[in-house]
């Protein structure tokens, strides 16, 4: 997929380059605090993504320039499947779109489908991507997390057309 640009809403999706990282690093950590989920450093949230740049894709959402979202997913292959890791969006830019042309975005790359998990008690997340027609699949208590919280997989499949015709 290309770079594209929504004109009419000045946004700007394109592949990430190291150049953005220490601005995704802020989407991020601003994200995060408003989500009410554990807190990151800006340090440590460079280091994550310094550390799945050479493995993960990643796509920067733009206006006026500016980062204001990104993505972080990866393809599938014969030992996993697609996978959404990262969907940040700036506090100031949520209600905008961005989040769901990012989202459309993935949709198109991953055309098959696509997992991802979600802080169960991220209810506005929750609802974002169950109001895009992805399904909750399982909840995995705190207790059993590898991250101490409680955690739900979220996944998305494309509904082939009717007929089975792609």
């Amino acid at each position: 997929m290309r770079p594209t640009d929504a004109a009419e809403e000045g946004l700007v999706l394109r592949p990430a380059s190291p150049h953005d990282r220490p601005a995704m690093a802020v989407v991020q950590r601003r994200a995060r605090v408003v989500a009410a989920m554990p807190d990151v450093t800006l340090a440590t949230a460079a280091q994550e993504l310094a550390q799945g740049w050479d493995g993960d894709e990643f796509w920067v959402a733009q206006e006026r320039g500016e980062v204001v979202g990104y993505v972080r997913l990866v393809r599938p292959d014969a030992m996993r499947e697609g996978w959404l890791d990262d969907l940040y969006v700036l506090p100031e830019a949520a209600g905008r779109g961005v989040g769901t042309a990012l989202l459309d975005l993935v949709k198109g790359l991953l055309r098959d489908g696509f997992g991802l998990w979600v802080h169960a008690s991220n209810s506005s997340a929750r609802a974002f991507y169950r109001a895009r027609g992805l399904d909750e699949v399982e909840l995995v208590p705190a207790w059993e997390s590898p991250r101490g919280e409680s955690e739900v997989r979220v996944t998305w499949r494309r509904v082939p057309p009717v007929g089975g015709l792609a």
